[in-house]
């Protein structure tokens, strides 16, 4: 680990902003002094959760920047200050280094946790059981996030006592750090609550099952492939915990789960894990995200919600729905912008369209409507994030019955999506066979989970990140896009194999001398 995680990690706290970089330790709290009872573990606990609203992890990195480049959305800007999705990222990237500091810094705040849980005084032995499983939980979290971009990481189970300490960690190979994210998973579920309103925002059985569920998908895949079919069945196991414990259902309307996420309305049934913001630039605090901001319908109004239009909906995506039929396609794209004076205007290019789905504003006829609630920042919002969506099991169980070669099994599970949407269900003489149905699927999920950070590490998973990228490309040049607005070009014209890897960070490797630097970055 590099001096400046170090510095940051060990022993301390931190808030959320990038700024905090500059923030100096504060020598009175350490783990000798700290962590002695169930209110000092929560503060703790807060700590670590925090850093999952991080601007550098899911606060805007990780679920807008480093998650578009795809066939659902492209940065639309000449410039290239998202280099994650434009393809131009190298191992001294400031958003590589950010995202890898911040991801061990939670994972040392957790083991820092962990490790003084013992000498803690709790009512209960539940109540400790109960602190350590939500540490495990994000621990286990934020290795997943790392391992799927990185592949072999540094499996750190202890905190950081000292550099020498930190600097003699090899890399673990991938598939060491998957089993140990699962053993973590499974150990800890029983000691975790079930979903209610006091919990939301908070791991649970059911967000734990979730998240086993996704992981089993992803090792199934590119590039591991490791112990699939035991891996596909793993994901029935998880994905049938879920449906079989009656707490989580499909809301009946797709665009009220998003308001609510947007105004902060909190509905357990639907979303399973969520990362919570909140709008308080204006009280000096930094707790807000950027969803709707850097990723949302362009407003450019000088007073009131703000979105610059940094990012296009891409045209595999739009073309993609039954815009007729399918009630997501007016949510989730839109082919309108609101101008300095508040006016909604419609914009004509048919290569042109904005995420709609955490907009800040709506309109009904033209009139304006202003989505976000009390204090309105112009670069932050408290909209919500959804990390794991019940819609999210269903298609993930359909895959791994497929996978297992049960197709028939799995089309109840995609038609529960498709009927919510409003369209009709698919018939199994329709998609017989494993790969039609797969395809089916594959459109099913980039329909459903638009924008929310799944797409990419789907592509790669399937091994069809680079073919996608081919189709984008094709679909652009077919719409004949005109040379002011060849930039649009950066993400499929950029990508290399190389790219479904992230490098590991220069600053690393001069600190780590165990470790090497991933095959394709050599």
């Amino acid at each position: 680990m590099n001096k400046i995680i170090y510095i940051l990690t060990v022993l301390f706290l931190f808030s959320a902003c990038e700024g905090d970089l500059d923030l100096k330790p504060i020598s009175s709290v350490s783990s000798s002094n700290f962590y002695n009872n169930k209110t000092e573990c929560e503060l703790a606990l807060a700590g670590v959760y925090h850093t999952l609203g991080n601007q550098m992890v899911y606060g805007k990195t990780l679920g807008i920047t480093a998650a578009y480049g795809t066939d659902e959305a492209l940065y639309a800007r000449e410039n290239l200050n998202w280099p994650l999705s434009t393809y131009v990222f190298n191992p001294s990237s400031k958003q590589v280094e950010g995202v890898w500091m911040y991801l061990y810094r939670g994972i040392n705040n957790a083991n820092l946790l962990l490790e003084s849980l013992p000498g803690a005084e709790f009512k209960s032995e539940e109540e400790r059981a109960y602190f350590d499983a939500q540490a495990r939980f994000l621990r286990a979290f934020f290795y997943f996030e790392l391992v799927k971009r990185w592949g072999n990481v540094p499996l750190r189970k202890h905190s950081v006592e000292s550099l020498d300490r930190a600097n003699n960690i090899a890399l673990s190979p991938a598939v060491d750090t998957y089993q140990f994210i699962i053993d973590e998973l499974e150990a800890i579920a029983p000691n975790l609550p079930m979903p209610k309103s006091s919990t939301i925002g908070k791991a649970t059985q059911t967000a734990c099952w979730g998240l086993l569920a996704r992981i089993y998908l992803t090792r199934a895949g590119f590039p591991l492939k490791h112990l699939p079919e035991e891996s596909y069945a793993m994901v029935e196991r998880y994905a049938n915990l879920i449906i079989e414990s009656g707490v989580h259902s499909l809301n009946p309307d797709y665009k009220t789960v998003f308001l609510q996420e947007i105004m902060g309305i909190h509905d357990f049934r639907e979303i399973i894990f969520e990362i919570q913001f909140e709008n308080i630039a204006s009280e000096g605090l930094r707790e807000g995200g950027a969803y709707g901001s850097a990723n949302g319908i362009q407003t450019l109004m000088s007073k009131g919600p703000y979105a610059g239009g940094f990012s296009y909906a891409a045209l595999p995506l739009v073309n993609l729905y039954d815009q007729d039929m399918d009630s997501r396609y007016a949510w989730n794209i839109a082919n309108w912008k609101v101008n300095k004076k508040g006016q909604v205007a419609s914009i004509s290019e048919t290569y042109r369209y904005y995420p709609g789905k955490y907009r800040r504003v709506d309109h009904v006829d033209g009139q304006l409507i202003w989505l976000e609630q009390g204090n309105i920042s112009k670069n932050e919002t408290g909209a919500d994030f959804p990390v794991i969506r019940y819609s999210d099991i269903l298609l993930m169980k359909a895959e791994a019955l497929n996978e297992l070669g049960r197709g028939a099994e799995a089309l109840p599970f995609l038609n529960q999506v498709r009927l919510r949407a409003g369209l009709a269900e698919i018939d199994g003489s329709v998609v017989a066979g494993l790969e039609s149905l797969r395809d089916e699927l594959k459109n099913e999920r980039s329909r459903e989970l638009c924008f929310e950070g799944i797409r990419k590490y789907d592509l790669i998973r399937w091994g069809d990140l680079g073919n996608s990228l081919n189709e984008l490309d094709q679909q652009m040049v077919a719409a004949d896009i005109p040379d002011n607005y060849q930039w649009l070009f950066n993400a499929p014209r950029n990508f290399e194999e190389k790219h479904t890897v992230w490098p590991i960070p220069l600053i690393e490797m001069e600190e780590n001398t165990l470790i090497k630097q991933h095959e394709l970055w050599r």
